[in-house]
């Protein structure tokens, strides 16, 4: 992991590539104006801790999840899969994309429905909460799923 030293300014940079998990493409980071090696060493070390989980999408966090909790029904597994992709619409947005007021505007429409059975409704909203809550505790991705009653 190395940093650089940009001489005719006399303060270190970082630059990193990163795959992102969602396209598959390969982008560079590069932060300037650290006054020393080891600030610069040490954002460095912080956005491969953070930046490896925040790329993922609701989706791929929900897979996580699942593996952790690990239901011994195979039928349980699929039925969470199949009502997140079904009546999440941001089951594909990547977790740094979702915000409070996001996940507000899904709950307002989500709650109104009238197609679905309430305990329907409240399974999917503690699904939201529980990968949201082990987002925050294991990847330290903001609990945003907190405005959600």
């Amino acid at each position: 992991m190395p940093v650089y030293k940009d001489k005719k300014r006399g303060t270190w940079f970082a630059k990193i590539f990163r795959i992102d998990s969602i396209t598959g493409k390969s982008k560079q980071i590069l932060k300037r104006c650290f006054q020393t090696k080891k600030e610069a060493l040490a954002w460095e070390v912080a956005q491969f801790e953070t930046e490896m989980i925040t790329d993922i999408s609701f989706q791929q966090l929900d897979d996580l999840y699942i593996e952790y909790k690990n239901p011994k029904k195979e039928s349980t597994r699929t039925q969470e899969k199949t009502r997140v992709k079904k009546y999440m619409d941001f089951a594909g947005t990547p977790i740094s994309a979702i915000s409070k007021a996001m996940l507000m505007e899904w709950y307002i429409d989500f709650i109104k429905r009238d197609d679905l059975a309430v305990s329907t409704k409240n399974y999917c909203i503690s699904v939201i909460k529980a990968v949201f809550k082990f987002g925050h505790e294991f990847y330290g991705i903001p609990n945003n799923a907190v405005v959600l009653k």
